[in-house]
């Protein structure tokens, strides 16, 4: 919703369906995590109350910031794989099955937090067939 071209909550709360003061409060919660960015209104844009606030896109790219600090927590057991490979079909197959597995297991079998002796863990898979 939020893109290039600056939107206003009410803007926002209008395509979305969500109540006016839900679509401020996300995005204002969006701005501070540094998601999008708010701009102030254009000289010839006049409110009345309370002054409007708008937002777009920012220009930086996104970097996985997050991703960075966990994988510097000292301590974490990890496992990191990158690859860009040619596998034969079965191997293909093979490949897709192991990750339904792994599907399986961290929705399906997940405990309660803090449940145990559970252990927090973190899974990002993305796992893509490139054209010809």
């Amino acid at each position: 919703m939020v893109t290039g071209h600056p939107v206003s909550a009410a803007e926002v709360a209008g395509v979305t369906g969500l109540a006016h003061a839900a679509a401020s409060y996300h995005l204002r919660r969006l701005a501070a995590a540094g998601l999008v960015r708010a701009v102030p209104l254009g000289d010839g844009e006049r409110h009345r109350g309370r002054p409007q606030q708008r937002y777009q896109m920012r220009d930086e790219p996104f970097r996985l910031t997050e991703l960075a600090r966990r994988l510097g927590e000292a301590g974490t057991t990890r496992r990191v794989t990158d690859a860009e490979a040619w596998l034969a079909p079965k191997q293909w197959r093979e490949l897709r099955r192991l990750l339904d597995q792994v599907d399986e297991i961290v929705h399906r079998r997940s405990q309660p937090p803090r449940a145990g002796d559970s252990k927090h863990v973190s899974v990002t898979t993305l796992l893509f067939e490139h054209q010809r």
